[in-house]
């Protein structure tokens, strides 16, 4: 009986793992929604206990893992604690098919703060700002620097990891700097914020068409 017991015990553990592993035809298992759908923390801990640390690796058909779906659903900085906390640097640096990590997704979602900026990056470090384009060639300061809606500070925060070497980074697809994003979209907060680092020189920096951050501002004017 004892056997049996036993038996039985480690079987329903294996189910509840398949459970929660199952994917749909997006490719996206349980933890997935109950993360998008803003579940308790807890039943997230215990989702991730039962399945094993694996499962945060896990990609659905579009390359995300359960990090880039909590980041990109508006999920709580608890969330994503309890995610990072499991996951470590590894998880935070991870690339969709998309070439973005999280922090893109946090850059991108209309709930972005400081808070959440400054969590990744205290666990991704100055990997995620400097060595992770995206498939358009930017990083999680090109993006930022293309939301006006956003507050500075994150920009700032950025800046303060990046540094120079960071505000002087050209994309990879058109050789753009943050400095001709910013430009496009009117940001001038962020502008202020990245001349003070660049200077001059900054300005002088052309894209691939030999445009400067200041033609971006004046085809804005013009439009």
């Amino acid at each position: 009986v004892a056997g049996a017991s036993k038996h039985t015990t480690q079987y329903s553990e294996e189910t509840k793992k398949a459970c929660i592993k199952f994917t749909n035809e997006w490719g996206t298992n349980c933890l997935d929604l109950a993360c998008s759908h803003q579940a308790p923390v807890d039943i997230i801990e215990t989702m991730i206990s039962i399945a094993g640390r694996e499962i945060l690796y896990e990609t659905d058909y579009e390359g995300d893992t359960v990090l880039h779906t909590a980041c990109d659903s508006g999920g709580s900085i608890e969330l994503v604690k309890v995610l990072l906390d499991a996951g470590g640097k590894d998880l935070v640096l991870k690339q969709n098919d998309i070439g973005d990590n999280a922090l893109h997704c946090i850059c991108r979602e209309t709930k972005a703060d400081l808070l959440m900026t400054k969590l990744l990056i205290s666990v991704g470090g100055r990997a995620l700002l400097m060595q992770q384009d995206n498939n358009e060639g930017d990083t999680p300061l090109h993006c930022v620097c293309e939301r006006v809606d956003l507050p500075p500070d994150i920009a700032k925060e950025m800046l303060h990891i990046g540094g120079k070497e960071l505000v002087m980074r050209q994309n990879s697809s058109f050789g753009q700097t943050a400095l001709h994003k910013a430009c496009s979209c009117g940001n001038i907060e962020t502008v202020n914020l990245l001349l003070d680092i660049g200077g001059l020189e900054l300005t002088l920096i052309g894209d691939d068409y030999g445009e400067t951050a200041l033609h971006s501002l004046r085809l804005r004017e013009i439009a």
